[in-house]
């Protein structure tokens, strides 16, 4: 029996989830240890919550690959 061949993709695209998660994690640290100003670091955290759910949204929608 054959198992199907699973396409990875390396674009971009597919990896900014992560990577806005990452950035979340980063700036909650600042704010907690005083480096950044909480205000800020709470808006802007805002902000990537929201480009993550864009990208989620969007996730299919790219030309740039076959990947699902």
């Amino acid at each position: 029996m054959e198992t199907p061949e699973v396409k990875k993709c390396a674009c971009p695209c597919h990896k900014m989830f992560g990577v806005f998660i990452a950035l979340v994690g980063i700036l909650g640290l600042l704010a907690a240890f005083d480096v950044m100003n909480r205000r800020v670091a709470g808006i802007i955290i805002c902000v990537l919550f929201i480009l993550a759910g864009l990208q989620t949204i969007l996730r299919g929608k790219c030309n740039c690959c076959t990947a699902p």
